[in-house]
């Protein structure tokens, strides 16, 4: 019966192991085989490693901080489309992301500007406090490109962060709760 039970249990279990939210997902599937689209996905256990063997060798404030904060990325997928005869149409991103939004997304920063558009999303946990996904798109008249990543980032561990980047300035900074002057 143990036997039974484990093994129900590691068949199940890839079930709960979705890399991203479905909306993403089935994106990127419909995309990544086309001729002209590069895709890849990097491991968050490559990104923690890298940045953890790096910071010793960092020097400068600003790299040491986004080393730190590099390591908090998870699993990334990267979809990149430059100019080919299947070029990912403007209403297969909005669907994308109409989609994300509805799972939980929310919109961060649009940019428009003639004919370029970028877009970031997070996905917040329940309580608001923590980032759980990013999702980045670049997009232009030839050229997209899609970041996907899942994190477990605090609010509260970034402001942290950048209160420890500005004490390393030779400036004073006035550092309140909301404002940084």
């Amino acid at each position: 019966m143990k036997r039974i039970l484990l093994l129900a249990a590691l068949l199940g279990l890839p079930l709960l192991m979705a890399a991203q939210v479905r909306p993403i997902n089935q994106f990127y599937r419909t995309w990544k085989p086309g001729h002209e689209v590069k895709n890849f996905v990097v491991p968050g256990w490559l990104i923690d490693f890298a940045s953890t063997v790096a910071i010793p060798f960092v020097e400068e404030p600003e790299a040491r901080v986004a080393l730190r904060l590099a390591r908090k990325v998870g699993k990334t997928r990267i979809l990149y489309n430059e100019d080919g005869p299947n070029n990912i149409p403007v209403a297969a991103i909005d669907h994308m992301v109409r989609g994300a939004r509805k799972k939980g997304y929310t919109d961060l920063v649009l940019v428009q500007d003639e004919g370029t558009r970028v877009h970031v999303l997070v996905r917040e946990n329940k309580d608001g406090r923590r980032v759980k996904g990013l999702l980045v798109l670049v997009s232009e008249e030839d050229t997209f490109m899609m970041v996907s990543s899942k994190m477990n980032l605090s609010y509260a561990w970034v402001g942290r962060l950048i209160r420890e980047l500005l004490d390393s300035y030779d400036e004073p900074w006035i550092i309140t709760d909301e404002v940084v002057l």
